[in-house]
């Protein structure tokens, strides 16, 4: 690209087409290069993009497996100043676009981490959604803030490291957990920058993501393991009086 651009998208996908092109289409700021991180499609997701002709866009075939492995071939990739890594079946908003159109006016390095809100959107029942606004303080019980509203600094990537391959699902957790350890710069916005449906893999292997939470706050010692225990029986025991009690 001619000009670096404010921010690096990076999307993984992996046969989902229609979600694909959702969520390139949510994508208006002019001031974004896209990374799409194919990870073997065979529904038409990889020739649809080697398609389109589009400067912005960069498309890679993923060579490792998982997530995690995903998000770092695409910040490996990444030209811009500020990383964000979202999934096939998120989208941005309009704030969310009008917040990095505005990245330019903001010095380098002042800002590690922006945090936004997340819209949750249920597919099965549209008019069902909930917002979870951002609570670093409160990573230690679970987790409040999310990848598809998290821009990151480059330079954070390179302090504080890429994504862990050992995690299959809470792979941006640790990753957050691991950058608050390390004294990372932060600012919150409430306002709703991106938009996920539920569903996902974390939601339907939920007690597996719980456990790797747990796993996290051990390993990098933001809590101990009695309160990180404590915490994920909570939360599991939530998550499974929704599921019950879900109309």
């Amino acid at each position: 690209m001619a000009d670096r651009p404010a921010v690096t998208l990076v999307l993984p996908v992996l046969n989902n087409l229609s979600g694909l092109k959702r969520a390139l289409a949510s994508v208006t700021s002019v001031n974004v290069q896209i990374v799409v991180v194919d990870g073997g499609s065979s529904d038409g997701s990889y020739e649809y993009l080697a398609s389109q002709v589009c400067p912005e866009l960069v498309v890679v075939r993923q060579r490792g497996i998982g997530i995690a492995a995903a998000f770092n071939e695409g910040i490996s990739c990444a030209d811009g100043s500020y990383v964000c890594c979202m999934g096939s079946d998120d989208v941005w908003t309009e704030e969310l676009n009008a917040f990095v159109s505005s990245l330019g006016s903001f010095p380098s390095g002042d800002v590690d981490i922006f945090f936004g809100a997340t819209r949750f959107r249920d597919e099965e029942q549209p008019s069902v959604c909930r917002v979870r606004h951002p609570k670093p303080s409160l990573l230690w019980f679970r987790m409040w803030v999310f990848h598809s509203a998290m821009i990151v600094s480059k330079e954070t990537y390179a302090n504080v490291g890429v994504y862990d391959t050992n995690y299959a699902l809470a792979m941006d957790s640790n990753w957050v957990h691991r950058a608050m350890r390390a004294g990372i710069t932060y600012s919150v916005s409430n306002e709703v920058w991106s938009e996920v449906a539920l569903g996902g893999r974390s939601d339907r292997h939920y007690a597996s993501a719980l456990r790797e939470y747990r796993k996290s706050l051990i390993e990098t010692g933001l809590t101990n393991p009695v309160v990180a225990t404590a915490g994920y029986l909570a939360v599991r025991g939530l998550k499974t009086l929704a599921g019950i009690f879900r109309p």
